[in-house]
């Protein structure tokens, strides 16, 4: 059936998420609702501050820069999940909207046990 293959679907979709978009009041403005996360990592980027912006960024990090930081560098953020094709939509308007230098990227996030 459709209904189930539509939930399905969404129950296989997330984002990983860092900054401002790891706060619930955020996530509720734009979404309506917090949706289910889990705590996680991804390596090899490192998080910086954006002259001038209230927000972060991220990049990929070389292995000179990692070497330089004593080992490789890592992000810690949330993955969202049970994203619809139409919230996820909206995070991407809501990050590209005040950067155009904003570029969706996929990345292996490891999940951190707590």
């Amino acid at each position: 059936t459709q209904q189930v293959q539509g939930r399905r679907q969404r129950e296989r979709m997330s984002r990983f998420v860092y900054g401002s978009l790891m706060a619930p009041e955020v996530l509720i403005a734009l979404l309506g609702r917090e949706p289910p996360h889990v705590p996680a990592t991804i390596r090899g980027y490192h998080r910086f501050r954006i002259k001038d912006r209230v927000y972060p960024a991220i990049h990929r990090t070389t292995a000179t820069e990692d070497a330089g930081r004593g080992g490789q560098s890592e992000v810690a953020g949330r993955v969202l999940r049970g994203m619809s094709r139409r919230e996820l939509a909206i995070l991407d308007w809501f990050e590209g909207k005040a950067d155009e230098a904003y570029i969706l990227t996929r990345v292996d996030a490891t999940f951190v046990t707590v």
